[in-house]
C-alpha cells in the first residue's frame, strides 16, 4: 500500500469538534475521517501557502474542470460548468436553495431517519419539515403510498433526497429515484439531492445522480457535491450546487452573494482541483480500507453482541446500529457508553422518525481506534444489561 491508513494521529487538544470531548474519550461521531489526506494535496496547499500573500483569490477554470472531470471519470456523467456554483459548503448551499426557490411556512419533505442538519437548515429558513418515515426490514425502503400521500399536501414545494443515505448507508437505485422523482413531477414538487458522499459507495452498488435521469428532473433537481468527504478535507469549506436550470441558478446566486456563503478563501481552489486530479491512488487504497472496516465492525457484532442489528452499508463511512433490542431510548443509552465506558456515539433520535433505539458510528478510523471503540461497546452494553 502505497498511503499510510495504520498511523494514529492524535486530534484531541487540536480544535477538532469531532474529537475535543474530554480526556480518555473516543469519538464515533463527526463524520469526517481520522486518516491523514492524501500527500499531494498536502503538497499543494503547502505551495500555496509559500506564496506568502492570502488575498482574494477567485476559482479559476482549473477548478471547474477539476470538478467536471472527476464526474465524468468516475459517475459517468456530464456536467456543463455553467450548471455549478460555488458555496462555502452543503448546508449553506442548502439554506440558499430554500430560501430562493420556496416560501416562509412553505413545507418540506425528507426521508428519516436522515442526517439531522436538514431539520436545522429547513427550521433555520423558517419553513416546516414532513417527515416521511422509511420502510424499515431488516433494511430501508421507501413507502411509495406514504411518499404519495405526504407529496400531495399542497403546502409541500420541496423535497430533500439524500442519495446515498445519511445515516443509513443507502445507495437508491435508479428505478427508486425515478419513482421519486414522477412522483416529485406529478405534485409539482422541487427536488433537492444531497450527493456528498456519493463517491463513498462500495463495489457492490453504483451510485445514480438523480439530476441525470429524465428531463424534468434535470430541470426541477437542484444536487450537492463537494470533495470534502471523500478526500477528508470538510474544514476547506468547499462546495458545489449542480443547477442546469438557469432560472432556479440564478435565484440560488442570488441568495448566496446575499447571505456572503459564495466567495472561496485562498485555499479552496487549490485543494479542490488537487484532491481531484490527484487524488484518486489515495482514494482507491481508501475504499479498500472502509471496506475492511466494514466488514470489521460487521464481524464483531455478529460475534460478540448478536442481539444488535445492522443496516447494510452500501456507501459512507457510517454504521447504523439497532440496538432496540437492548434499549428503545437512543438518548439514554448514547449518554450511559458516553459516562461509563468513555464512548462518544450519535443518538438515533437525532436523526428523526425511525431513529429511536438506533445509533450512528463513524468507522473511518485505524483499525486500532475502531478495535478499542467496539470493545468499549461491548463492555457498555453488559453494564447496561446489570443495571437494568
Amino acid at each position: 500500500m502505497k498511503y499510510n491508513f495504520s498511523e494514529v494521529i492524535d486530534r484531541v487538544g487540536k480544535n477538532s469538534k469531532k474529537w475535543d470531548v474530554g480526556e480518555g474519550f473516543i469519538s464515533m461521531t463527526v463524520a469526517d475521517m481520522d486518516f491523514p489526506v492524501a500527500p499531494e494535496i498536502t503538497e499543494e496547499i503547502l505551495r500555496r501557502v509559500a506564496h506568502g500573500i492570502y488575498g482574494y483569490d477567485v476559482l479559476d477554470d482549473a477548478y471547474y474542470d477539476s470538478v467536471v472531470n472527476w464526474y465524468k471519470k468516475v459517475h459517468k456523467v456530464n456536467l456543463e460548468k455553467e450548471w455549478l456554483l460555488y458555496a462555502t459548503g452543503v448546508r449553506p448551499a442548502i439554506n440558499a436553495t430554500i430560501e430562493a426557490l420556496t416560501e416562509k411556512g412553505d413545507s418540506i419533505l425528507l426521508f428519516t431517519p436522515v442526517y439531522a442538519y436538514f431539520f436545522t437548515n429547513i427550521n433555520e429558513c423558517e419553513r416546516n419539515f414532513v417527515q416521511c418515515e422509511l420502510d424499515y426490514i431488516d433494511d430501508y425502503y421507501i413507502n411509495y403510498e406514504r411518499l404519495e400521500n405526504q407529496l400531495s399536501n399542497s403546502n409541500v414545494k420541496m423535497m430533500i433526497l439524500c442519495s446515498p443515505h445519511n445515516p443509513l448507508g443507502r445507495v437508491w437505485s435508479k428505478e427508486e429515484i425515478l419513482k421519486v422523482t414522477k412522483l416529485c413531477e406529478k405534485y409539482n414538487v422541487i427536488l433537492i439531492s444531497d450527493e456528498i458522499h456519493c463517491d463513498l459507495t462500495f463495489k457492490e452498488k453504483t451510485h445514480v445522480m438523480s439530476h441525470s435521469l429524465s428531463d424534468w428532473a434535470i430541470n426541477n433537481t437542484i444536487t450537492y457535491i463537494a470533495p470534502t468527504k471523500t478526500f477528508n478535507i470538510a474544514g476547506a469549506r468547499t462546495s458545489n450546487i449542480i443547477v442546469p436550470n438557469e432560472q432556479y441558478r440564478e435565484k440560488i446566486r442570488k441568495v448566496l452573494i446575499k447571505n456572503k456563503t459564495n466567495t472561496n478563501n485562498f485555499l479552496s481552489g487549490p485543494v479542490t482541483t488537487a484532491a481531484y486530479n490527484k487524488g484518486g491512488e489515495w482514494f482507491d487504497e481508501l475504499m479498500g480500507v472502509l471496506e475492511e472496516n466494514r466488514e470489521y465492525v460487521k464481524e464483531f457484532f455478529a460475534r460478540e453482541i448478536p442481539e444488535i442489528k445492522l443496516t447494510p452499508t452500501y456507501a459512507t463511512y457510517l454504521e447504523w446500529i439497532d440496538f432496540s433490542a437492548i434499549s428503545t431510548d437512543s438518548d439514554e443509552f448514547c449518554n450511559f457508553l458516553y459516562d461509563n465506558v468513555k464512548l462518544k456515539l450519535n443518538p438515533g433520535s437525532e436523526f428523526g422518525k425511525g431513529g429511536e433505539g438506533k445509533t450512528r458510528l463513524n468507522f473511518a478510523c485505524t483499525r486500532e481506534v475502531l478495535e478499542d471503540a467496539l470493545l468499549r461497546f461491548k463492555k457498555g452494553v453488559e453494564l447496561y444489561k446489570k443495571e437494568k
